[in-house]
């Protein structure tokens, strides 16, 4: 009768085994979806914005195309929507004249 013991101890062994992969793999689970939840969130967001910003472009061909001078079109651009040719720097002063 001594072989049941070490065989009963296995197989407790064994079990908690088995346990602790199944919870390990609960938990990875559980973050992935969490993870791919906030990446499908990040994605809606930024699929609206993409739509914005192409119904933006389609306002400033309209307006291009209707013989708007690309010097105004620019200049609206600028003041309107805060956009920049690349590699310009922008400086902001305050009214007042303080710091900070």
């Amino acid at each position: 009768m001594k072989t049941k013991a070490p065989l009963r101890r296995r197989e407790v062994l064994l079990r908690l085994v088995l346990l602790a992969l199944l919870l390990y793999s609960l938990l990875h689970y559980a973050a992935a979806r969490q993870q791919l939840a906030r990446t499908e969130a990040a994605a809606e967001i930024l699929t609206k914005e993409h739509a914005e910003l192409e119904r933006e472009h389609e306002t400033l061909e309209k307006r291009l195309a209707e013989g708007e001078s690309a010097q105004a079109l620019e200049a609206r651009a600028r003041t309107e929507l805060g956009l920049v040719r690349p590699g310009e720097i922008i400086f902001y002063f305050s009214e007042d004249g303080e710091d900070g």
